[in-house]
């Protein structure tokens, strides 16, 4: 297996290089076409996804939501259109499902981006979640988004949410462009530099504006042995390329590239060391690798992947605008575990330049993502036999661990770490020497026994603070659950 995940991992980076790498005409002006593509600055956007999934894994048959979303899948294409001006920051997009068999088309998602805000249009969304009839969902929908139609996030949400490095943008649609001008600054330096002289054969051109790219696994071994050889004989340009091109980053832009500023030099070093190495043993790794791809476990992940292709038709059309059309086959075949897996994915992509954008965000109806956190319901699962829990709210869920007591058959947890973890505040009263956790302004005693220093209670105490109580039997887990404000 680990053999098979490796072939796939390369098949992906092999897409990416070859799709940039050569010095062929077809190949330049695949890229040239490509570059033009992504460096539009004020355009209208179009395009649809369709997944046809042939052969599934029983995990994916098994599970009833995994099964729903499949048949989802299966049953709809996705599509959508929008309008996008970089120079202001603001673009517009709807999102469609449109039924393979009747060809009904439901909207199920607006997303628009303006004065430094995304505003999400949910209205449909929830519309399209409710005819799963799903009642604890539909319930949940209600209690947490009530009658919003536009749920916001701005720049400080979103930025607080991923926690974004000092060093970055903290405005998201900026650093995007950032991470953008990066990558495309490195690739064309791969280039003019050092694959220059280097053709992958994977490009062909028809006519004047119209290019294919073409991959499937044989062809990836081949292409695969070709460019590992051409890199190692060529290790002198790559080492100079890579040591300039990251010597000229900023902070910034290191940040962008998942890199840290601070170990600029470590980088260098390592590119220096690494190239040293490759020129002193790169005949051996040339003989390693060709062993490699010669050897029969090899071709055995190979083979469990037969089938597999990935093809790229880009053109521009006569109305200038560019289409890029892909297609991708994987199939994979696992003997060891007498299972198959096939999926063909199938997406259009249209971009063409336009005047101008008018987007006007929503000023009615719009739920700020604080508020939305507060609506919604926080759960915590705790798996008693080990003390592993976890908690779950506005959308994100953590892991961590508690310390649970038996004592006379009876299960006692931690008060503090519990409360505080649902954002309740706690204290002691030193008279009835014992604790309290206050709820709207008051303060609700717990009964529970002191272990360290520390209140155990039994779970069902958390029900004086109209939290709601569960526990599973055959997994001897339990649930508790705070409500929202907006459900009490």
């Amino acid at each position: 297996m680990p053999k098979v995940k490796w072939l796939a991992i390369c098949l992906v980076l092999v897409i990416a290089l070859g799709s940039l790498a050569g010095c062929s005409q077809a190949e330049q002006g695949y890229y040239s076409l490509l570059k033009e593509m992504n460096q539009q600055k004020v355009y209208g956007h179009s395009g649809e996804l369709t997944l046809n999934l042939n052969q599934l894994p029983t995990e994916l048959t098994e599970d009833p939501d995994l099964k729903l979303l499949v048949e989802s899948l299966q049953k709809n294409t996705l599509s959508y259109e929008g309008q996008v001006d970089l120079p202001n920051k603001t673009f517009d997009y709807n999102f469609y499902l449109t039924d393979k068999n009747s060809g009904k088309k439901t909207k199920i998602l607006g997303l628009m981006y303006q004065n430094d805000a995304f505003y999400i249009r949910i209205k449909e969304t929830v519309e399209f979640l409710k005819t799963f009839k799903d009642p604890e969902l539909t319930k949940e929908l209600n209690w947490a988004l009530g009658n919003a139609e536009y749920l916001k996030l701005s720049n400080q949400d979103l930025a607080q949410a991923s926690d974004l490095p000092d060093q970055l943008p903290q405005n998201l649609f900026e650093l995007s462009s950032l991470q953008q001008s990066s990558a495309e600054k490195f690739f064309d330096g791969l280039m003019t530099q050092v694959y220059q002289n280097y053709e992958t054969n994977l490009i062909t051109q028809d006519g004047t504006k119209k290019y294919t790219l073409k991959l499937d696994t044989a062809g990836t071994v081949k292409f695969l042995d070709s460019i590992v050889s051409y890199s190692i004989d060529n290790i002198d340009l790559i080492g100079t390329y890579l040591e300039s091109y990251v010597s000229n980053l900023t902070s910034a832009e290191l940040a962008a590239l998942g890199l840290n500023p601070e170990e600029k030099q470590d980088y260098l070093d390592q590119i220096k060391s690494f190239v040293a190495d490759v020129k002193a043993n790169g005949a051996d790794y040339k003989k390693d690798f060709a062993a490699t791809l010669e050897s029969a476990e090899f071709k055995d992940a190979a083979n469990s992947l037969k089938g597999t292709s990935f093809t790229s038709n880009l053109e521009k059309k006569a109305d200038d605008s560019i289409q890029s059309n892909l297609t991708a086959v994987l199939k994979f075949a696992d003997p060891e575990r007498d299972e198959a897996f096939g999926l063909t994915m199938e997406s259009k992509n249209n971009v063409k330049a336009i005047q101008s954008v008018s987007v006007q965000a929503p000023k009615k109806n719009v739920l700020t993502l604080q508020n939305l956190i507060k609506r919604t319901t926080k759960t915590m699962h705790i798996y008693l036999k080990n003390g592993v829990y976890t908690f779950s709210t506005g959308g994100t869920t953590t892991a961590n661990k508690m310390s649970c007591k038996v004592i006379d058959g009876s299960t006692y947890l931690p008060m503090r770490q519990i409360a505080e973890t649902f954002g309740e505040e706690v204290g002691w009263d030193q008279r009835q020497n014992k604790a309290f956790i206050i709820r709207y302004g008051e303060e609700v005693p717990v009964t529970g026994k002191i272990f360290n220093g520390r209140t155990f209670v039994k779970i069902r105490e958390f029900e004086k603070v109209d939290y709601r109580i569960s526990w599973e039997k055959k997994t001897n887990k339990a649930t508790i659950i705070k409500p929202s404000d907006f459900q009490l």
